[in-house]
């Protein structure tokens, strides 16, 4: 086989379309650069991803480079069928992902969505289907549409949210923080660190020692959560204390104990702020 039996033709015309990711790429970037953490980001930079291989594929197409060519086609078909695996699996990545909540957290309605999510993945095709026989033929549609609206909805925003949790693995903030926040989740008898939660803080706790060793920049880490009806201690204070037994100085850290939220968290830990910028200069 000849380079030209595999050249398609490309009209220069085309190569316009090099503007549309381009364009989707600044919005994803300007949006990203202010708010590291909108679920949103995920659409504008599969928008930039998926045009930037659409038109990488025109321009390698139109390349008459053989080799170029076939390697791209291979990959590009194998990543299709990753996508396609991963929106295949979804429900049991969502049954797998609650599987590993119920062992190492404790049993909220919050940390069994995965759960909810995967079950009615799986069940309502199959209630919709046996359901669709008993009734008239506009709720038999219906029955038979609304269960796959549901899971591409679902199926959607999943993808979306491993898009931004891949996209914020990327992200490494400057060794100049004045302060850590830790946000809280449900402690395990009402007052022990649960497994997951603990890898939450030793995070934060890595970075406030690598910090104060690269730079020796003071910082204050907050841990914030108040006390639920299940609980016997506030969660920022159980927090504080796993922190403090895992090495961090005890004048380093402030739990915030009256949050019920995330919003909560983020005014509350505010508050503490201010209480720190008048003991400590951090000018």
């Amino acid at each position: 086989m000849n380079n030209a039996a595999v050249w398609v033709p490309v009209p220069a015309v085309f190569y316009w379309g090099w503007l549309v990711p381009i364009f989707f790429g600044t919005g994803f970037g300007w949006r990203y650069h202010r708010d590291k953490v909108r679920l949103g980001n995920g659409i504008w930079f599969s928008l930039f991803f998926y045009s930037f291989l659409t038109m990488l594929a025109v321009t390698i197409l139109g390349s008459n480079i053989h080799w170029l060519i076939i390697i791209s086609g291979t990959l590009f078909v194998l990543l299709l069928l990753l996508i396609g695996l991963i929106f295949a699996l979804q429900a049991f990545l969502l049954l797998w992902n609650a599987w590993i909540m119920w062992r190492h957290e404790s049993h909220t309605l919050a940390n069994m969505l995965t759960l909810y999510l995967g079950l009615a993945i799986l069940i309502l095709p199959f209630i919709g289907n046996r359901v669709s026989q008993y009734v008239p033929q506009p709720v038999s549609n219906f029955m038979a549409i609304f269960p796959n609206l549901v899971i591409l909805y679902v199926g959607f925003w999943f993808y979306n949210y491993l898009t931004m949790l891949t996209i914020y693995q990327f992200n490494w903030p400057r060794l100049r923080q004045d302060y850590i926040i830790v946000l809280g989740a449900g402690l395990l008898d009402g007052n022990r660190v649960s497994p997951l939660l603990g890898q939450r803080i030793m995070r934060g706790l890595r970075f406030y020692q690598k910090q104060q060793r690269k730079t020796q920049h003071p910082a204050i880490m907050i841990f914030s959560g108040g006390q639920g009806g299940d609980e016997t201690v506030p969660e920022g204070q159980a927090m504080l204390d796993y922190a403090i037994a895992h090495g961090l100085p005890a004048s380093a850290g402030w739990a915030e104990t009256k949050s019920k939220t995330t919003l909560q968290n983020m005014q509350f830990s505010k508050n503490v702020f201010g209480y720190f910028d008048i003991r400590f200069d951090f000018s």
